[in-house]
């Protein structure tokens, strides 16, 4: 008989035993076991960086763990055995696999679990099997470090910028260049945007593609045009005046082709981060 949602987890009432895993009708014992199989160690947590550190923070700290591209759903394998007290004293030098794969693997783990699956195995040391949080530890850890590439990509594409128009004598733009520098001092990479952005369910790892030749995602958009709306809507008494636009002034032409002008990039940014903190 299933155990009642009061008593402890009883392994025998839910492995190996032909169930299905349904997440949403899991009873607290289960529910609990499971949360505690795959919560990373505090000695192992305390390694990946906080989602509130600032963007600059992020790309200046030393990460040992890499990514690995070459990591697929045949070389990470799930096993039978159980698996050991000790992870290797390496393990966290070992690579990390990207985020869609170690969110697929989580979303695996809990009909594995089911079936009578109790540890993981990693290519670099098939001999070693290593405990389900390892899961919700690389999921974490290949977050940080895809989420560290792309704001590398949006500084160096600020620095590019930099070069360009130091060379070119813009004073203006290289006022909103140090602007937008100033902002990743103290902008977090990856924490829920306050205010308009709130209403979108926007977080501050979604604004790297307003500094760097990218689309941008339309929640951004629904989000700027919030803002201002609610700008206007403050300032209801004073004239506003409407300019017709001119792409000339929206897009500017380098040797890498169309671009998006880094005066109308850099003031998106700098009215989002206005506009939401």
């Amino acid at each position: 008989m299933p155990q009642l949602e009061t008593d402890a987890f009883v392994a025998s009432d839910w492995l190996e035993c032909g169930r299905i895993f349904e997440q949403n009708h899991l009873p607290l014992s289960v529910r609990r076991e499971i949360k505690q199989l795959l919560t990373v160690p505090a000695s192992i947590r305390s390694t990946i960086p906080l989602q509130t550190l600032s963007v600059t923070q992020l790309l200046d700290a030393n990460f040992v763990a890499t990514l690995d591209h070459n990591l697929n759903s045949n070389s990470i394998t799930l096993s039978t055995c159980i698996p050991h007290t000790h992870i290797p004293d390496n393990f966290l030098m070992w690579t990390v696999p990207p985020l869609h794969l170690a969110t697929q693997l989580l979303d695996q783990f809990g009909q594995a679990w089911f079936d009578g699956h109790a540890s993981v195995i990693h290519p670099y040391s098939p001999t070693v099997h290593l405990p389900f949080w390892v899961l919700s530890y690389w999921r974490d850890v290949s977050h940080v470090l895809e989420a560290r590439l792309t704001w590398l990509k949006s500084h160096d594409w600020i620095l590019a910028r930099l070069n360009h128009n130091e060379h070119d004598h813009h004073a203006a733009e290289l006022v909103l260049i140090d602007e937008a520098l100033d902002i990743l001092e103290y902008l977090p990479w990856d924490a829920d945007l306050k205010g308009f952005g709130a209403c979108v369910g926007i977080r501050t790892s979604a604004l790297p593609p307003l500094l760097a030749n990218a689309m941008i995602d339309g929640r951004i958009v629904d989000a700027l045009i919030a803002a201002i709306n609610g700008h206007l809507d403050e300032h209801s008494g004073s004239s506003c005046v409407v300019e017709n636009l001119d792409l000339a002034s929206i897009f500017l032409l380098d040797n890498d082709g169309l671009r998006i002008g880094c005066t109308l990039t850099f003031g998106l940014i700098e009215a989002l981060y206005m506009f939401f903190y």
